[in-house]
């Protein structure tokens, strides 16, 4: 009996042991698919990644650097790049930029082709807000449910949008900028002559219906900054 007894009590161990190795393996894979469901495609998804060296984990070394950045009127900073130098880029800002940690902001470009002299709208990039590169202001002006209002052409902060007007996407954590794809369409452009200059626009403006400019940066940031 009491051999039995004890044989009873190695295979429940046993039983124990093996529940408890396919626990830490289970847990072990729920943790990779955590990891695995942080590679998004939707901008304000990746949020979740808490700092540049999970982006690293996520994206991969060869995919990520800390460089500087260059914004309007010559100001430059340091950020981090997520596929630098392609249709992809991404400019990562972080709440501690001394450890990189807290994602904050991302901003996202519309790549310059500089043999074609051409803005490529290609991205594998997209918003929750239905919004991505290469969207139209009059997509854009029908997603909002209002007019949108931009800043005229030709300078630093050409074609930002300065207000919403209290549409659907008023209260987004969204900075856009609008602008043309092909420079080779802005010569002789009396259309695009009349929306030049530091002066607001409406997107009810003929000249700019005509124009329909398209989204060539988004910028999103985290909310509560």
């Amino acid at each position: 009996m009491k051999n039995l007894l004890f044989i009873s009590f190695i295979l429940i161990l046993a039983s124990a042991c093996s529940n408890n190795n396919k626990t830490s393996i289970n847990e072990h894979n729920q943790t990779e698919e955590q990891e695995n469901s942080k590679m998004t495609d939707t901008l304000d998804q990746l949020f979740a990644i808490e700092s540049e060296a999970e982006l690293i984990e996520i994206y991969g070394e060869e995919n990520v650097r800390f460089d500087t950045v260059y914004g309007g009127e010559g100001e430059m900073s340091m950020a981090t790049l997520l596929f630098p130098e392609s249709n992809d880029q991404l400019e990562i800002l972080w709440g501690d930029m001394k450890k990189r940690e807290n994602m904050i902001n991302i901003t996202h470009y519309a790549y310059y082709d500089m043999e074609e002299d051409i803005l490529s709208t290609e991205s594998r990039w997209k918003t929750s807000y239905g919004i991505v590169i290469g969207t139209t202001m009059m997509e854009l002006e029908a997603l909002n449910e209002a007019p949108i209002t931009f800043m005229g052409f030709g300078w630093d902060y050409g074609g930002m949008v300065s207000d919403l007007n209290d549409g659907k996407l008023y209260d987004s954590p969204l900075m856009l900028q609008l602008g043309m794809v092909d420079f080779n369409d802005l010569y002789e452009n009396a259309d695009y002559e009349a929306l030049v200059g530091d002066a607001e626009f409406s997107s009810e403006n003929e000249a700019a219906q005509n124009l329909n400019p398209v989204v060539i940066l988004l910028s999103i940031s985290k909310e509560g900054y």
